[in-house]
């Protein structure tokens, strides 16, 4: 909060994300004077949806679509800066409806399809067209993710792909300097 104070444009906006039990009030408390938004749902979500909303995207977006219940494709695809909607076994009735205003989009799925079943193609074929991006593994993933998004890179950031920390502040990183995020593991040569 102090960093925030101290930091922030006057006139800024803190974007909160989660609900209160992700991020508690007395966050929200401790920025007192300042404009604080929460985004946030009922669930992961819900919650990325709001994300999705906030952040603008339109129809004709391309959109990756990445599992909701790992980490590894979502990091690799968080340096890209596009947006990204979070799945599971199906579309919910709810993303359905979000998605009706984004006709027209292009949809990229990150992994295979035990990561992101087959079933989205024909699912997300109802609002734009379907493509995927998947290698044998997460790490292969990340590499082909990096030859779509960073042709011609000057940099690269590199973090481990069985954990998230390091991966998950290395997105940010990635994005600000226009750099792939290959993920690779520790007994890789």
């Amino acid at each position: 909060a102090d960093y925030i104070k101290a930091n922030l444009a006057v006139g800024g906006t803190v974007y909160v994300l989660g609900g209160e039990s992700a991020v508690p009030a007395s966050m929200e408390a401790a920025l007192a004077g300042i404009k604080v938004q929460r985004v946030a749902g009922d669930n992961r979500f819900f919650t990325n949806m709001e994300i999705l909303k906030a952040g603008g995207v339109k129809a004709g977006d391309e959109i990756l679509v990445c599992t909701a219940k790992d980490y590894a494709d979502s990091l690799s695809a968080s340096a890209t800066g596009k947006a990204i909607l979070l799945v599971y076994k199906a579309l919910t009735e709810e993303q359905k409806d979000f998605l009706t205003g984004l006709k027209g989009s292009k949809f990229v799925l990150i992994g295979g399809t035990s990561a992101v079943p087959e079933s989205f193609v024909k699912e997300l074929e109802a609002y734009g067209q379907v493509s995927r991006l998947a290698g044998k593994d997460r790490l292969e993933t990340s590499t082909l993710v990096a030859e779509k998004y960073f042709s011609g890179a000057e940099t690269a950031v590199v973090a481990y792909g069985w954990d998230f920390p390091d991966g998950l502040c290395g997105g940010s990183l990635a994005y600000a300097t226009k750099s792939p995020l290959i993920l690779t593991h520790s007994k890789e040569k």
